[in-house]
């Protein structure tokens, strides 16, 4: 990657949320990857793959920084897709995406987001939340691949 790092969310956790611990051997019910509990431990399943953990860490790391949101489903709803986007774009920055999509020419699928190091649904968040501003840069930076029409 050039220029940047890629984004570590075991080490965020530590800078950023020291008092809570991260417990990786449960095994969480079907379609739930992690969860923070509302206070000092994160449950990540312990079946995950290391780019769905890293995934799953930095979701539940954008829940613990944004706090507890009332129970009421609308309000739920839009905070699962804020903390999807929070931890998408911590995850993929414009930069990691250009060189992944240069070294997939393009494709966007399961060999992005392992090129990306995330699981599917953190970069189908994020390639659904570019700004225009991002879209005009990775067009502006891939306009010379052959494979672009």
């Amino acid at each position: 990657m050039k220029g940047s790092r890629r984004h570590h969310p075991w080490r965020h956790a530590r800078d950023h949320h020291p008092a809570i611990e991260i417990i990786t051997n449960c095994r969480l019910p079907d379609e739930e990857a992690g969860f923070w509990d509302g206070g000092g431990r994160i449950f990540l399943d312990r079946d995950l793959t290391q780019r769905s953990r890293r995934s799953a860490l930095a979701h539940e790391c954008a829940h613990v920084e944004r706090g507890i949101v009332p129970v009421d489903a609308v309000l739920e709803a839009r905070e699962e897709r804020a903390v999807d986007i929070i931890a998408a774009r911590r995850l993929i920055t414009v930069e990691l995406l250009i060189d992944a999509l240069r070294w997939c020419r393009g494709v966007t699928g399961v060999e992005l987001a392992d090129e990306v190091w995330t699981d599917q649904h953190a970069l189908n968040v994020r390639l659904a939340s570019l700004t225009p501003a991002e879209r005009a840069q990775i067009t502006a930076a891939l306009a010379d691949c052959d494979w672009v029409h």
